[in-house]
C-alpha cells in the first residue's frame, strides 16, 4: 500500500498549475497526478488560470510569480476575490 498517494488522495482531489513554460506544466501534472492520483489541470496565462479556476473549482493551486501578462501575484489577488 502507498501511504503517500492515499494520504494525498485523502486531501486533494483538484490541482490546478499555472505557468508559462509548457515543459514544466506537463511535468508538474505528471508527477503530481501520478503520485497523489488527483485530477490535475493546467494553464499557460494567469487569465486562463483565472477562467479554469472560476469553472472547475480547484482544492490547491500552483503558480509561476513571473508570468508575462498577468503575473503570478495578480493571478492570486483576483483570485482571492472570486
Amino acid at each position: 500500500m502507498n501511504t503517500s498517494k492515499n494520504n494525498c488522495k485523502n486531501r486533494l482531489e483538484r490541482v490546478l498549475i499555472v505557468d508559462d513554460q509548457q515543459d514544466l506544466l506537463q511535468l508538474l501534472r505528471k508527477v503530481i497526478s501520478k503520485k497523489c492520483g488527483c485530477e490535475v489541470r493546467i494553464s499557460d496565462s494567469g487569465a486562463g488560470g483565472l477562467e479554469r479556476a472560476t469553472n472547475w473549482l480547484p482544492d490547491v493551486v500552483l503558480t509561476d510569480i513571473k508570468m508575462p501578462g498577468m503575473d503570478g501575484l495578480e493571478f492570486l489577488r483576483r483570485l482571492k476575490g472570486l
